[in-house]
This record gives structure tokens, sequence and C-alpha cells, in this order.
């Protein structure tokens, strides 16, 4: 609440006591509340890359730099970050392209 002094009574305050300016009636408002902190939950990666439009990757499909810059295209489109790439890999390879990314990531474990 704030008090007014003579002068900015006889601006802010009409006969009656009433808060007006200019003969317009103002209206009350509260004070500014602190926002309150929402945790925004983000999607987990296996819910993003569901909404990934590429075609899974055998090894014969496609040339391999095409389809992983197509592949990195939807990451960045759908929001996923660089670092959940190998993790995510393995959702979009068949054949032998899975059984190399397998065999890779035993000998990097």
């Amino acid at each position: 609440m704030i008090t007014l002094n003579a002068e900015f009574q006889g601006i802010y305050m009409d006969e009656e006591g009433n808060v007006a300016f200019n003969d317009e009636y103002l209206e009350e408002v509260s004070p500014l509340q602190k926002p309150i902190n929402t945790v925004i939950q983000e999607k987990s990666t296996s819910s993003l890359a569901k909404d990934m439009i590429i075609e899974n990757f055998n090894g014969q499909n496609f040339k391999a730099s095409t389809w992983i810059r197509l592949f990195v295209q939807e990451f960045i489109r759908v929001g996923i970050t660089q670092n959940k790439y190998a993790e995510t890999l393995r959702l979009f390879l068949t054949d032998s392209a899975l059984n190399w990314y397998n065999v890779y990531m035993n000998k990097i474990v």
C-alpha cells in the first residue's frame, strides 16, 4: 500500500476517496507475485527419437555418409543433444549395421 501526500491525493483520489485519475476509476492491482518455480519436464530421448522421420539404416539401403547426414539433421530438428547421438543411433540400425554397432560399442566399453 502506498500513502499519498495531499498533492497526490488531489490528483489520484475523487471526493469520496476512491482511486481515480482524470475522472476514471482505477482498478486495484495486487502486488506482483514471484513466479512459481515450475519444472518443465523434458521429453526423454526415446520419446524424441519417435518424432524422427528417417528410415532405419541396414548397411546397404543408403550410402553411410548420406544416412549419417540425414540422421544428424533429424536430431537437430527434434532437439536431441549431440551427447545422445550414440545412444539413439542403435534405435535406427538393423542387420549388419546393428551388428557393427554392437561390436564397436563392446570394444570401447
